[in-house]
Parts: structure tokens; sequence; C-alpha cells
């Protein structure tokens, strides 16, 4: 997909919900660096669904899960499988506050999903984010 396209699109996003997500450049090339391998029309639709169906600006999680079905990944890495668990890697897990949050399953495509880095960190792993949770519960 072309850069223009993306903006154009993500554009979309930001004009439905402008106080969700604080949007800068750097949360841009990580969006960029993650979907830019996507076919124009796909992200489209992924887009347009995302603002039919979510309630806040879409998470790259909620982006890849309203794609039209498929399980190719023309990006920087080469495709590997998901498990059952996961949505192409991804799992959305939610906090106690309500929020989202996106960790990366242990699958061979959640070992993917991991190296690529989400507002300026590594995403963890499912299992690493409820091991913290018992932690801090226990503490």
């Amino acid at each position: 997909m072309k850069q223009d396209f993306f903006k154009e699109q993500m554009g979309r996003c930001k004009a439905m919900h402008p106080q969700s997500r604080k949007w800068n450049s750097d949360v841009e090339a990580e969006y960029w660096q993650a979907l830019r391998g996507l076919p124009e029309d796909d992200f489209k639709v992924a887009v347009s669904r995302c603002l039919r169906e979510v309630s806040f600006f879409p998470a790259l999680a909620e982006l890849w899960s309203r794609l039209p079905d498929r399980r190719e990944d023309k990006g920087d890495h080469e495709v590997a499988e998901s498990c059952d668990r996961c949505d192409d890697g991804f799992m959305v897990l939610l906090t106690a506050s309500g929020n989202q949050s996106v960790a990366a399953c242990s699958c061979p495509r959640g070992d993917q999903r991991r190296s690529v880095r989400y507002g300026g960190r590594k995403i963890r792993y499912y299992d690493e984010i409820f091991r913290q949770r018992a932690e801090d519960q226990n503490a």
C-alpha cells in the first residue's frame, strides 16, 4: 500500500475518534510498519469495519482482525501460521479498568509479532502479562 493511502485511511479513524488515542509521528510509524504490506483494498475494508464496529480508535489487532479472510502478511516478515488461540499472532486482553491491551501469542506468528515494536516498546507475550498480574496480586 502507498503511504498516502495509509494516511488517508488513518485520517478517517482520527476524524471519528479524535480523543481516543495520542497520535504522533512515532505511533504513525509503528502502525505504518505493521500495516504497509497490506493491499489497499483490504486495508480500506478493515478501516471501514473498525469505524462501524469499534467504539475507540482501532488498535493494530482490531485492524488485523477485520481484514478480509486471508492469512498472508506481505510485510517484512515471513509468513507463519497462527494457532487457534490467537488472531494472527495477536491476543487482545482486557485490563481490570476495562482498557484493551494487546499481547503476542506463543505460536510462531506471535513470535514474529513480538519482534515488532509498538509505541516504542516490544509487545509482550500474553503469559508474561498474566504472570505479572498474578505476582502483583500476591504482593
